[in-house]
C-alpha cells in the first residue's frame, strides 16, 4: 500500500488530481491611496457642510462625470449604499424629484414636468 505524505498541497493532488494554485500576495497599488485621499477629501467637505448628500433609508445619491463614444463628457447620478469611490455625494439635482420604487424600495430620479414646479 501505498504511503501518502501528511495533508500538504502535493497530497491534495495526489489524492484529488487537481494542482493547487500557489497564494499570491496582493500588494497596494498607487491607486489604493489615491482613492483613499479621495474619500478623506469628500469626508472633509461633508463635516465642513459644503456638501449635504441626499440620503434615503441608507441610500446616499452620488454623482460624476462619464466619457460617452463620441468624447463628450456626462454627468449622471445614482444611488449606493456603499462609499463610492468614483462618485461624489450630492443633493437632489434641480429639476428633479425623487420617486420611489415600491417593490424593491430603491430612490431614483425622475424629472418634474414644467407644470409640476413647487
Amino acid at each position: 500500500m501505498k504511503q501518502l505524505p501528511s495533508r500538504t498541497a502535493k497530497a491534495k493532488e495526489l489524492l484529488t488530481g487537481i494542482k493547487q494554485k500557489p497564494v499570491y500576495k496582493i500588494k497596494p497599488t498607487s491607486n489604493v491611496s489615491k482613492s483613499t485621499s479621495i474619500l478623506d477629501k469628500i469626508f472633509k467637505q461633508i463635516e465642513e457642510n459644503e456638501i449635504k448628500p441626499y440620503v434615503h433609508d441608507g441610500w446616499t445619491l452620488y454623482t460624476r462625470l462619464v466619457k460617452l463614444h463620441d468624447g463628450t463628457e456626462q454627468r449622471i447620478y445614482f444611488f449606493s449604499k456603499r462609499l463610492v469611490n468614483n462618485g461624489t455625494p450630492c443633493a437632489i439635482p434641480e429639476g428633479f424629484d425623487i420617486g420611489i420604487n415600491e417593490r424593491i424600495r430603491l430612490p431614483y430620479l425622475k424629472k418634474v414636468k414644467v407644470g409640476e414646479i413647487e
